[in-house]
C-alpha cells in the first residue's frame, strides 16, 4: 500500500513540475501569428508560395437574390458529406 502511495506522490510531483513549466512558457506563446511571420519561416530554404488575397465580396459571383438558396445547398451537401463519412466509417 505504501509503495502505491509513494508512486502517486512522485507522479503528482512530476505533474506539478510539468504544469509549472507549461504555465511559465504560456506567456511566450502569442496568437494569432501574423501572416508575414509565417511566410518568412521555411525550414528547408525553399521559397514559399504567396498567400492568396482574401475574397470578401461574394456578391460579385452570386447575386443577392440567390445567396440564401446557395447557402442552403452548400449546407445540405456539407451535412451529406459528414453523414456519408460517418456511414462509411461505422458501417463498412
Amino acid at each position: 500500500m505504501k509503495e502505491g502511495v509513494d508512486k502517486l506522490k512522485k507522479e503528482k510531483t512530476r505533474l506539478v513540475q510539468k504544469l509549472e513549466k507549461l504555465q511559465a512558457a504560456a506567456h511566450e506563446i502569442k496568437f494569432p501569428v501574423k501572416d508575414e511571420l509565417i511566410t518568412t519561416i521555411d525550414a528547408k530554404g525553399k521559397p514559399l508560395t504567396p498567400l492568396p488575397e482574401p475574397y470578401v465580396n461574394i456578391n460579385d459571383r452570386i447575386p443577392a437574390e440567390a445567396l440564401g438558396n446557395t447557402i442552403e445547398v452548400w449546407d445540405f451537401f456539407n451535412t451529406f458529406r459528414y453523414a456519408l463519412h460517418a456511414y462509411t466509417y461505422y458501417c463498412m
